[in-house]
């Protein structure tokens, strides 16, 4: 049985939304922050191929708890810090 592609696309949108709320931060604040996958990898355990899947997508759900864990941590700490340093900023204007 196929699925229609109207029907298809909302599954795929559904799967999109769940990512977009979990790791999409993460591409973001390296991106703010100028850091490499690299860095990130060595302070998770996580490797730099993985890291890079979950940024776009491909791994919903880390099943490590452990690296599930300090990954998450480590965003919570680089938006702590991201905040701060852009609080600091002087506003353009």
């Amino acid at each position: 049985m196929e699925i229609p592609d109207k029907k298809y696309n909302q599954l795929v949108s559904m799967n999109r939304e769940v990512y977009d709320t979990r790791y999409r931060k993460l591409r973001q604040l390296r991106k703010i922050n100028d850091i490499i996958l690299d860095e990130i990898a060595l302070k998770t355990g996580l490797s730099v191929g993985y890291l890079n899947r979950i940024e776009r997508g491909y791994i919903a759900e880390i099943k490590n708890v452990g690296k599930r864990k300090k990954l998450e941590n480590y965003i919570k700490k680089l938006e702590r810090k991201t905040k701060r340093e852009l609080a600091q900023e002087p506003l353009i204007g």
